[in-house]
């Protein structure tokens, strides 16, 4: 009996020391023992932690080969953080965008060649075809890899390959910005009914070709924007004040947008130039992944605007960002 229990006492050892040294986990990137066939995983870290539930509900897959040539569009698959991969040896890249609606649409170009794919915001305002209404919370991920002869992949980069693996992990980053603008009357607002919120200069389009994007000060990829426009939203008075939330492309240091408040066409106050009051703050679009911007405009009256960040919900310090008319 004694020695009966003995032996399966080794039996259950050996079986839980396999499953310890074959266990699949994206803390190890080099795991080997995952099975086939090679499965690319997705996370979103901002934060050093895995967010990527949270923040990214669907995903479209764009593979190029080696020489940037579009091959196809990988469907997604039921766990939309991670794909299988069952291709030929050779080399990839793939792109990866998180949360397209058909508000976004994506070009190839007349060569189809990953140099000329582009992402660009189609959405038209209300009552305001020229401009824009909101975009998507767009995410984007870039992974360069090879596949050898035993379906193995291995990422690449400009100055070598990584080891063989059977789990590579592509890292999204977030690619679109949030502005929330309160703004309230010192007095009593000068209509009721709807106003017209405009933000212009700002990206319409994104090249989604790797070689341009630039990172952030917390070294995520962003691509680079192009063609800027004009985004629009009706708001209603509502408690004597307004309330609004853009979902817009990124900004950039060189691309920060002017806000003007208008009513029935007519601005009511000055043109507020962000610019001004970002450089004021030490707020730099460039360097930030997650852009989620609150400002008050404060209304003293239709010739003069103060500007004041906001946190959580309460005024930031007061740090002014400038008086406008």
């Amino acid at each position: 009996m004694t020695s009966m229990v003995s032996i399966m006492y080794h039996i259950v050892m050996a079986i839980t020391l396999a499953l310890i040294l074959c266990s699949c986990t994206l803390e190890d990137e080099r795991d080997l023992c995952c099975p086939d066939p090679l499965t690319m995983h997705f996370v979103y870290r901002p934060l050093g932690v895995n967010a990527f539930h949270d923040n990214i509900h669907t995903l479209r897959h764009f593979l190029f080969d080696g020489e940037g040539a579009f091959i196809t569009e990988i469907p997604q698959s039921s766990e939309i953080d991670r794909l299988g991969l069952n291709m030929n040896p050779g080399s990839y890249t793939m792109v990866t965008v998180g949360n397209m609606s058909g508000r976004t649409l994506h070009e190839y170009g007349e060569e189809k060649t990953i140099s000329q794919f582009l992402l660009r915001h189609t959405a038209p305002a209300k009552r305001n075809l020229q401009a824009f209404d909101i975009t998507d919370e767009l995410f984007w991920g870039v992974k360069h890899f090879s596949i050898d002869s035993d379906g193995r992949g291995a990422e690449e980069s400009m100055s070598r390959i990584g080891y063989a693996t059977n789990v590579l992990v592509t890292e999204m980053s977030n690619i679109h910005c949030h502005l929330n603008v309160t703004v309230e009357w010192i007095g009593r607002p000068p209509y009721v009914g709807n106003y017209e919120m405009e933000l212009s200069g700002i990206h319409t389009k994104y090249s989604l070709n790797p070689e341009s994007a630039t990172l952030t000060a917390d070294g995520f990829s962003v691509p680079e924007g192009q063609e800027c426009g004009d985004y629009r939203l009706d708001v209603p008075l509502r408690q004597l004040g307004l309330r609004a939330e853009f979902v817009t492309l990124r900004y950039t240091d060189a691309s920060i947008p002017t806000l003007r408040i208008k009513f029935d066409g007519e601005s009511v106050i000055p043109d507020i130039d962000l610019g001004k009051a970002f450089r004021t703050w030490g707020w730099h679009p460039s360097a930030t992944h997650v852009q989620e911007y609150n400002i008050l405009l404060r209304v003293i009256n239709e010739n003069h605007v103060d500007v004041v960040p906001m946190i959580e919900g309460s005024v930031a310090d007061w740090v002014n960002g400038g008086s406008f008319g």
